[in-house]
């Protein structure tokens, strides 16, 4: 089975950029906004500045992870 991607324009540390994620990753990432009190881009942003080597979207699917573990 193969899942969609969807792409959204992000704003990371002021430059443009574009995520690709699962439809259900960018409901959590959603939720994790309105609980947090964040827009798309800060969260990003925040998520970008703790990544370490592994790639952007790794990052944010890991950060995703380990929110809801917490």
């Amino acid at each position: 089975m193969r899942t969609k991607l969807i792409s959204k324009n992000v704003t990371i540390n002021g430059r443009r950029t574009s995520l690709r994620l699962e439809k259900a990753s960018w409901e959590a990432i959603d939720d994790i906004c309105k609980c947090e009190g964040l827009t798309l881009h800060e969260l990003c942003s925040l998520i970008e500045s703790r990544r370490q080597g592994a790639s952007r979207t790794s990052a944010v699917c890991a950060f995703i992870v380990t929110y809801f573990r917490t």
